[in-house]
């Protein structure tokens, strides 16, 4: 048994060394290994570990290769690869070139524009894209499909009359007569086989019954539908075709009312 915490532990010195020697960050050997910073950093001071003059860590984002390389020539890489993790470039352009804030707000905005990194992120989408399987009219789908759920499609609200009685159990009656009745709202779910789970977040039962909260990922999705590659525009145009081309009067209403926000978000 120690004999194996041995192997274990010499083959993540190992690896450490071997991407410390290749030019990586302490936190990102630190995440790759699972082992805290300050202890990697006292295995390089016991052993003299040595980087490379050359030293070059790589970083692979959507098949795409991204050196960590601090030479001149490499940083601009470096920088898509965190934009495009963050979408924060001025944080992006910080973590890569160690500048200040106020430095890092201008410049990276201003290389944000140069025809190289554009073109760059903008393969790098591509890919992204194909790897994970989506497209613009998937993602327009699921937000009509989310943005205009309605709840009453998950639940039924039934009205529950009980008589009113006594500590003896008998009816109570009112200035009539007549036994008091008493009205009681309940939330149900409907049949959960015919539910589509995809957008309800959770049920439970609160003080005053049911609880149902439908999930609310517009904004991630929004998010989402901006990283897609948007280059092609006769792409997306052809997506949202698509999905007027139904004959589903209530799924038409609810893609044409979104297609319109997304038309005024667009200007």
């Amino acid at each position: 048994m120690a004999d194996d915490e041995t192997l274990k532990r010499q083959k993540l010195i190992n690896k450490a060394k071997e991407m410390y020697s290749k030019g990586c960050k302490y936190k990102d050997i630190s995440k790759e290994i699972g082992i805290p910073e300050s202890t990697i950093k006292s295995w390089r001071r016991r052993k003299q570990w040595s980087r490379q003059k050359t030293a070059s860590y790589e970083q692979t984002v959507a098949g795409v290769t991204l050196s960590s390389n601090e030479a001149t020539d490499d940083r601009w890489k470096q920088f898509c690869l965190r934009y495009l993790k963050t979408y924060n470039a001025t944080q992006a352009y910080m973590d890569v070139y160690n500048v200040k804030y106020n430095t890092a707000s201008v410049n990276g905005s201003r290389l944000l524009k140069k025809a190289k990194i554009k073109s760059y992120i903008r393969n790098v989408k591509k890919q992204q894209e194909k790897e994970l399987f989506i497209s613009s009219t998937d993602v327009i789908r699921e937000l009509a499909k989310i943005a205009f759920a309605n709840i009453g499609d998950y639940v039924d609200v039934k009205t529950i009359k009980t008589k009113r009685v006594d500590l003896k159990g008998n009816d109570v009656l009112d200035i009539y007569g007549k036994p008091i009745i008493d009205e009681q709202t309940q939330v149900v779910m409907k049949d959960k086989d015919a539910i589509d789970w995809s957008v309800v977040k959770d049920v439970h039962y609160g003080q005053e019954g049911l609880v149902v909260n439908l999930y609310d990922k517009l904004q991630a999705l929004f998010e989402l539908l901006k990283r897609l590659p948007d280059s092609n525009e006769e792409r997306i145009l052809k997506g949202k075709a698509d999905l007027l081309d139904t004959d589903n009067n209530k799924e038409m209403i609810q893609i044409d009312r979104l297609l319109s926000v997304l038309d005024n978000t667009d200007k």
